[in-house]
């Protein structure tokens, strides 16, 4: 979703692949009144085959292409939720007296509907603790580990282990929010990890 790069009250909706990007093709406009004054609730109903945008709860764009692959589909993939406020471009020349901006969010919530899958069933026998820890963390599981791997919340790896044991050191970790990767049986286990040090 995007505002501003036209008219006041012009929001569009873009879908940005390696077959549509720059001089978008894929994309539709919708026009509020005093979109900058009112909260509206924009949303994106994301399922395998398309993609719909909506605003206040009605659609008014829909992505489904004929033909999908890497080219026009590549949301089998990771993606990422982005909010910032961008500035000059094809929105146009910055006012010179401009100093400051703001973008007003009330929430912004994440759903999905898919069944409990296998891979979730298999999370499920896998515990860490004590989380939160300070000193040693444990994981207790009846599945061969072969090794693990602990990131900070940014990606940044601070700790691997192949076979880990019992009791595994972290009293050298700073505290904070982190993510375990946990490899086993051909398959990676990713669970949060609290570190508080006291």
């Amino acid at each position: 979703m995007e505002h501003g790069l036209n008219t006041v009250n012009e929001v569009s909706s873009a879908i940005h692949t390696p077959s549509s990007f720059g001089n978008t093709m894929n994309t539709a406009i919708l026009m509020l009144d005093n979109v900058a004054e009112n909260y509206h609730v924009y949303s994106m109903n994301w399922s395998p085959d398309q993609i719909t945008f909506m605003i206040d709860g009605v659609g008014f764009y829909t992505y489904s292409p004929a033909t999908q692959n890497d080219a026009t589909w590549p949301f089998y993939l990771e993606q990422y939720l982005i909010l910032n406020i961008a500035m000059g471009g094809i929105a146009g020349p910055i006012a010179p007296g401009f100093s400051e901006s703001s973008m007003e969010i009330d929430y912004v919530r994440v759903y999905q509907n898919d069944p409990l899958n296998t891979t979730d069933t298999f999370a499920d026998s896998f515990t860490v603790y004590p989380n939160p820890a300070s000193d040693f963390i444990a994981i207790k599981t009846n599945k061969n580990i072969g090794s693990v791997a602990l990131y900070t919340s940014l990606g940044q790896l601070v700790l691997t282990k192949n076979n880990p044991k019992k009791q595994n050191d972290i009293r050298y970790i700073k505290s904070g929010l982190y993510l375990l990767k946990i490899y086993s049986e051909h398959t990676t286990i990713t669970k949060k990890l609290i570190i508080n040090k006291k």
